[in-house]
């Protein structure tokens, strides 16, 4: 009974939050987030009107990248904060009432150790970083030697990626990028490649378990 004359019509539509991705961002910001939900702006001519809607994180503005938002989906990049704040309140007001999604955290991501120390300089050595926080964030990037560790697997707490070759054997810091934050760790260790003289014996049954030198 609210739309006039049988006509559908979004003017008295309340936005709504689903979803937020990601939960949280590292304390320098730069991450850019993803809000999924209803009506968080009028559609004219097939096209997004979002003139009248902002993002706040807290107090803060999210600035909108209006190329990329439509009225189900905003995406906006979130700024610095001074300390690590949880369940802060992502806002979204479109001039005719708000939404509300309290799940979103600024926090600081830390390497607390590595694993191994060393490797060969031609790389590949599957390496560990702990820490917290580590996924936090949109992007991350490892690099060693100004060379990029390639990444295999991220959790909160343990990133994982195989190192680069350096051409010769040496330490480097490691250096981890998350969006704007850029956290650096103990020096990693190149060292020459293992050469192999002699095995014995040169063969064996083919049932195996014989010990090779």
């Amino acid at each position: 009974e609210e739309c006039p004359t049988g006509t559908w019509t979004q003017e008295i539509c309340l936005p709504t939050i689903y979803e937020v991705f990601p939960t949280s961002a590292p304390l320098e910001g730069g991450t850019m987030l993803t809000i999924c939900g209803w009506d968080f702006g009028f559609r004219r001519n097939n096209k997004s009107d979002l003139k009248k809607t902002k993002v706040l994180l807290g107090n803060e503005s999210c600035t909108l990248t209006l190329s990329e938002s439509t009225t189900n989906m905003l995406k906006c990049t979130v700024g610095p904060a001074v300390n690590e704040h949880f369940n802060i309140s992502i806002i979204i007001a479109n001039g005719r009432g708000t939404a509300q999604y309290s799940k979103f955290s600024y926090v600081d991501p830390i390497i607390t150790s590595i694993s191994p120390s060393y490797g060969p300089k031609t790389g590949g050595t599957l390496l560990t970083l702990n820490g917290k926080y580590l996924n936090s964030g949109n992007s991350r990037h490892i690099s060693i030697g100004g060379e990029t560790c390639t990444l295999k697997s991220v959790s909160d707490s343990i990133l994982e990626c195989y190192t680069p070759a350096q051409t010769t054997p040496t330490e480097f810091p490691i250096k981890l990028k998350i969006d704007l934050a850029n956290r650096e760790m103990n020096s990693f260790s190149y060292q020459e490649d293992p050469i192999v003289y002699a095995i014995h014996p040169t063969k064996s049954f083919i049932s195996g378990g014989s010990t090779i030198t």
